[in-house]
């Protein structure tokens, strides 16, 4: 009965969190933009935000190392932003030519494609600006950690080398997947350890973005799969493309190896964190385990691991 409570006691944590991050980031927007239409245009991708994924491993590293304050919650917001700005320039033309985004339509079919390059521009440039108001002595070296793992070397790089491909083999796929979604966690959960004063942790909590990183995109190109694919998603699905065995056994090994880390810094917020969001993969598998048969070879029991 303990460990139940406890569990309720986080997700309502949790909760608040997420409150706490919708309604600053309204007030982050009314702050620093003062053009009524610049701030539709940006409010419209940004809010209601998604998931909140990369916030929320902020979250819960910091409730673990006993440090969650207002500069957590900034960064979180910041790191909102950035990745709010790569969903509408992903979506563009150019790009992945995506009509939808989180049930509505994308930016540039809202608008037009000029307004929402410069929507994507405007959100970059304040994931910087918010920083401003973070009070952590180690904010020049967060500055400079944010910048080498959202531009020319991390996920500007990514995007370069997923846009430049025309067949992929299962090693590239891995490094767009590093460079595009992990170096966004390792950020996360690396500028959350600076601003909790804990640079002890950095080593080993960059290794675990990355894990989480890759994870969390190839469970998301396995989730694709519960409904028909086609176009751009059917060519750049690595499942489609490579062995779902050795794909397999590549998520069940990071996934131990997180769990491990957790436990060995007892970090027991981050952990309950991925726990939940694998068990809420794995339903979503067996819900729609007949689709993804029909499209490559799938048993759910071997997928177990997700829900332990």
């Amino acid at each position: 009965m303990k460990s139940f409570n406890m569990t309720l006691i986080k997700d309502e944590n949790e909760k608040k969190w997420i409150q706490s991050c919708e309604s600053q980031l309204q007030d982050l927007l009314k702050d620093f933009v003062s053009d009524e239409k610049m701030r539709e245009r940006m409010s419209y991708s940004l809010l209601p935000p998604g998931k909140l994924f990369r916030p929320l491993l902020v979250y819960h590293l910091a409730s673990d190392l006993g440090q969650l304050g207002h500069d957590h919650l900034i960064f979180g917001c910041s790191l909102e932003m950035h990745h709010c700005y790569t969903l509408i320039h992903d979506d563009l033309p150019s790009m992945d030519n995506d009509d939808i985004r989180r049930g509505k339509p994308s930016s540039h079919i809202k608008f037009s494609e000029w307004e929402a390059i410069l929507t994507g521009d405007a959100l970059l440039g304040l994931s910087f600006q918010v920083l401003s108001k973070i009070e952590a002595p180690s904010l020049s070296s967060l500055l400079n950690l944010y910048g080498d793992k959202t531009g020319a070397q991390g996920l500007i790089l990514g995007q370069i080398i997923d846009m430049q491909a025309k067949s992929r083999s299962i090693e590239e796929v891995l490094q767009i997947h590093k460079l595009k979604t992990s170096a966004l966690m390792e950020l996360a959960l690396m500028g959350c350890a600076m601003i909790s004063k804990r640079e002890d942790l950095l080593e080993t909590i960059e290794g675990f973005g990355l894990k989480l990183g890759i994870n969390f995109q190839l469970l998301d190109d396995l989730c694709e799969l519960t409904e028909k694919v086609q176009g751009h998603e059917k060519e750049a699905n690595p499942f489609l493309h490579f062995s779902t065995s050795e794909i397999l056994s590549l998520l069940a090994e990071n996934s131990r190896i997180m769990k491990n880390t957790c436990e060995n810094h007892k970090l027991s917020s981050l952990v309950h964190f991925i726990e939940k969001f694998e068990r809420k993969v794995f339903d979503k598998l067996t819900d729609g385990q007949e689709s993804i048969k029909s499209q490559i070879d799938f048993n759910i029991e071997d997928w177990k691991f997700l829900k332990a």
